[in-house]
């Protein structure tokens, strides 16, 4: 980027300034993207397999998460942090929760929990998957897997 160490340091005195700005920035993104998806005129299981391309697509470039290195890393973090932390997962929350929703009452999904907690465990299965998909590179069998889960209703 050609950017100067003096050049960072002037904009960002600390480097917990810079990690709030990058996830602030993160924390846009993904709620613009994920807006995006639960407004488009398309099936509950086409906006799920939608929200995984994100995940996706750092697999297919053999990225890591963002989420999840700072989660592996997350008592360690300033408080700050932490709490933009929190803020993505809250995103990655209630747009979850919105598709699972719209799946249940358009009759797409039979979910026997708590929709809620559902999300938040496709949203655990997809972190976990992430990591364990570099050993096998089978992420496409673990979303279908995942939406299999959900009990699809054809």
């Amino acid at each position: 980027l050609e950017i100067t160490r003096e050049n960072v340091h002037h904009y960002f005195k600390k480097k917990e300034a810079l990690g709030n700005a990058c996830l602030e920035l993160m924390a846009k993104d993904l709620d613009k993207y994920l807006e995006e998806v639960t407004k488009k005129n398309i099936s509950a299981k086409q906006k799920l397999l939608e929200y995984f391309l994100i995940y996706k697509t750092q697999q297919s470039n053999k990225e890591d998460c963002p989420i999840v290195s700072l989660l592996n890393e997350y008592e360690l973090l300033p408080q700050s942090m932490r709490e933009q932390v929190k803020s993505l997962y809250a995103i990655e929350l209630k747009y979850m929760y919105e598709i699972l929703k719209e799946g249940v009452e358009q009759n797409e999904f039979h979910i026997k929990e708590d929709i809620l907690f559902k999300a938040k465990l496709v949203i655990t299965q997809l972190k976990g998957s992430i990591s364990y998909v570099k050993i096998e590179d089978n992420f496409d069998e673990m979303m279908s897997y995942t939406i299999n889960s959900l009990e699809i209703q054809d």
